[in-house]
């Protein structure tokens, strides 16, 4: 695995691989877990567009702002998925959607293993929000023991974007050098 091949690839990695938005502000009356719940059921379901089974929010969950805590989200389809509800004053939230850290290994893996060969491992971090720029790193390491940090940072609508940040130990700059081709000699006459 090359630094030129990694980068190459996390590039086409974060084209292919963009997942729907995930973040989303939101009003409510909400006071407390219950309400808190609702609320949340009601956005998930509206974002996610599909039923929304139930939803439950710790039972010391205020609304107030600062107050971020974790509420689990049921679908009816069997489903489930973790999402974070940050209060940005008493009655405005935003909603982040926890992702797998094997959602994003899987992720690195499906975008690297076709240019790059097969991954002896590829490890993130076991809690990851996919909060507007939020950064993660991932390591990952190749069949001959290349170890490559992979950086992960979540834009806007809460989509993963990649790029290499070490590769073998050595640090990689965010963006290639610009390389100009030698200028041409002015013929002779």
């Amino acid at each position: 695995m090359t630094a030129g091949i990694v980068i190459r690839t996390l590039a086409w990695a974060c084209v292919a691989t963009l997942v729907s938005s995930c973040t989303v502000s939101c009003k409510s009356k909400a006071s407390g877990a219950k309400e808190n719940a609702e609320s949340l059921k009601n956005e998930v379901e509206r974002l996610a567009l599909k039923e929304v089974r139930r939803a439950v929010c710790p039972p010391d969950s205020k609304q107030k702002k600062g107050a971020k805590f974790d509420c689990q989200v049921f679908f009816k389809d069997g489903t489930k998925s973790m999402w974070r509800m940050e209060w940005v004053d008493n009655s405005l939230f935003n909603i982040y959607l926890h992702r797998a850290p094997k959602e994003v290994e899987d992720m690195i893996r499906k975008g690297l293993e076709p240019r790059a060969g097969k991954l002896k491992s590829v490890t993130c971090p076991k809690k990851i929000v996919s909060k507007p720029k939020s950064n993660y790193i991932c390591t990952v390491v190749d069949a001959k023991d290349k170890k490559a940090d992979i950086a992960v940072r979540f834009n806007e609508k809460g989509q993963p974007l990649f790029r290499i940040a070490k590769f073998d130990g050595k640090d990689v700059p965010e963006k290639a050098p610009d390389k100009k081709p030698p200028a041409k000699p002015e013929p002779t006459k």
